[in-house]
């Protein structure tokens, strides 16, 4: 149990405090941007990343609602969600699931192409629609 409180000091209350301390100076201001960094973890569960995947969520679901909250304050809110870090934790979850390491990078190469895909679809029919005009 207290991995799981350690994990949700980090990565979620580690978002939560400081936020709580910048956002009314910029709703004061009426303007501003919050980044939050979560992780791939943050939006598709994998075995073995339970309780990791479960605090990168909360993040995410904060992020979702705060974003409606500060936008007529004009604040933007943004979150990022990278592929394998270097950290600590990294390290030593690389020493025991290498093997579902790999498959999370299929996982993400997977959404990266189907995004590109879309782009390259829209940019097509934009295209097509300003030679029509």
């Amino acid at each position: 149990m207290f991995y799981l409180q350690q994990l949700m000091a980090i990565n979620y209350l580690g978002s939560v405090y400081p936020t709580r301390a910048v956002v009314g100076k910029m709703k004061e201001r009426r303007m501003g941007r919050i980044v939050f960094v979560s992780s791939q973890a943050g939006q598709i569960g994998l075995y073995g990343y339970s309780a990791y995947s479960a605090t990168k969520y909360a993040l995410r679901g904060l992020a979702e609602s705060l974003n409606m909250e500060v936008k007529p304050y004009n604040i933007g809110l943004t979150i990022a969600y990278p592929p394998d870090t270097d950290t600590p934790g990294y390290a030593e979850e690389s020493q025991n699931k290498v093997m579902f390491l790999g498959i999370f990078r299929l996982v993400s190469l997977y959404f990266t192409a189907g995004f590109d895909s879309i782009v390259r679809r829209c940019m097509i029919e934009k295209e097509k629609s300003e030679k029509t005009d």
